[in-house]
């Protein structure tokens, strides 16, 4: 049986449960400042962690910004800093990104749901991305301090379901050497990422999910203006500190 001390820290327990810990070094430093101010930022997030969103500047023009509490901030940029992204593919490994993901969730699940998308766009596109596009944006998926670019995986529409093929309508264009998307994502989590990863259906493909594609849709527009809008924010029961949303592609550039 687990005796109650090792469940009071999430080294303790893994330590427990292996004989030899990787990355102990990794996961000493963090254990330290959970200790030291992460837990009482941690509950600090949970009194007051839900973001909020700022649709129009003063001028009104359309800014679709997510404001955070700074206490969420500073626990969210830590865990890029220390690597849930940039290690598994710098060490070619998910085994130190998954050890940090635990090792933060023990404290704080909420954050962990922006590590696991951000993951989810960059490991993607360092495997099947063409050259260009991994030179254009994956040295930003990357980064190792706090300019580092978030990630998103946005596939659910309202009619939901498990059947991607069936519930997804968001249609991509082609135009030139690009897309255009245009579609409503229902439930689209860290609805403020620099790129999503989004799933629509090229004009003309095949009907189910085999005629489904995946897209690369960033922030903003070559020109600099929004590429995509967020419609609101969910207001949920669990992990309410993660900015979920309804996401509006209107001609958005892929």
């Amino acid at each position: 049986m687990t005796g109650l001390n090792e469940l009071r820290s999430p080294l303790s327990f893994l330590q427990s449960r292996l004989h030899d810990i990787p990355h102990r070094d990794m996961l000493d430093s963090e254990e330290r400042w959970w200790k030291s101010e992460g837990v009482a930022i941690s509950h600090a997030i949970d009194r007051a962690g839900t973001p909020w969103l700022r649709m129009f500047d003063r001028l009104g023009k359309r800014v679709d910004e997510i404001l955070y509490p700074r206490e969420y901030q500073t626990i969210l940029k830590r865990g890029y800093r220390s690597g849930v992204v940039w290690r598994a593919l710098e060490e070619k490994s998910l085994i130190p990104t998954y050890l940090l993901m635990y090792d933060l969730s023990f404290h704080d699940p909420g954050i962990c749901c922006p590590y696991t998308v951000s993951l989810g766009s960059a490991v993607p596109l360092a495997k099947y991305g063409s050259a260009e596009l991994q030179a254009r944006f994956l040295p930003q998926l990357l980064r190792k301090d706090d300019s580092v670019w978030q990630g998103a995986t946005w596939m659910t529409e309202i009619k939901g379901g498990s059947d991607l093929g069936a519930a997804v309508g968001t249609v991509a264009r082609p135009v030139g050497d690009g897309w255009l998307l245009t579609g409503d994502k229902y439930f689209a989590s860290n609805a403020n990422a620099e790129l999503a990863v989004v799933a629509a259906r090229p004009e003309g493909a095949a009907a189910g999910v085999r005629g489904l594609s995946l897209f690369l849709v960033p922030r903003y527009r070559n020109n600099g203006e929004l590429n995509y809008f967020i419609r609101r924010l969910k207001d949920k029961i669990a992990t309410r500190s993660v900015p979920t949303g309804e996401i509006e592609l209107r001609s958005s550039e892929g």
